[in-house]
């Protein structure tokens, strides 16, 4: 299987009790079982410890699971690539399909390295697929045949 750009909301999901927990862990187990590396933002884990932090604030997970998911979150066999080399390329991205500037990285991830993308932002998904069609939504896991 090919190499994959992964959002940060996937990368929540790997960790994260959440419905479609099990779906974004599979996807990443048959990348990674294909061969295909797992190709990150350098702020995806910046991103995923805040979710982190943000369940613990909320009551949902105790410190000492927090703790554990952030020591798991360090130790991810993935890719992590410089997020500030993709920002011209993000920032007209973010202007021409009216999404944040951060999940416009994301998609320009996937066009720098020639990879699929994988998001669970739907709202993302939707701005970007007819443009971009390597970017797929993790629900519809695993994409279809070209």
């Amino acid at each position: 299987m090919a190499d994959w750009s992964i959002d940060s909301s996937v990368v929540a999901k790997w960790l994260l009790p959440e419905t479609d927990t099990p779906l974004a862990q599979q996807a990443g187990a048959e990348i990674q079982a294909g061969g295909g590396r797992l190709v990150i933002l350098d702020y995806a884990r910046v991103e995923t410890a805040n979710a982190i932090r943000t369940q613990f604030h909320r009551g949902l997970i105790d410190s000492a699971t927090a703790q554990s998911l952030f020591d798991e979150l360090q130790l991810l066999a993935v890719q992590d690539e410089p997020s500030a080399r993709l920002l011209p390329a993000a920032f007209a991205l973010a202007l021409r399909h009216g999404i944040t500037v951060y999940d416009a990285l994301f998609v320009a991830l996937a066009v720098d390295q020639g990879t699929p993308g994988l998001t669970a932002d739907e709202p993302l998904w939707r701005a970007v697929h007819t443009v971009y069609p390597q970017i797929h939504l993790l629900r519809d896991w695993p994409p279809a045949a070209p």
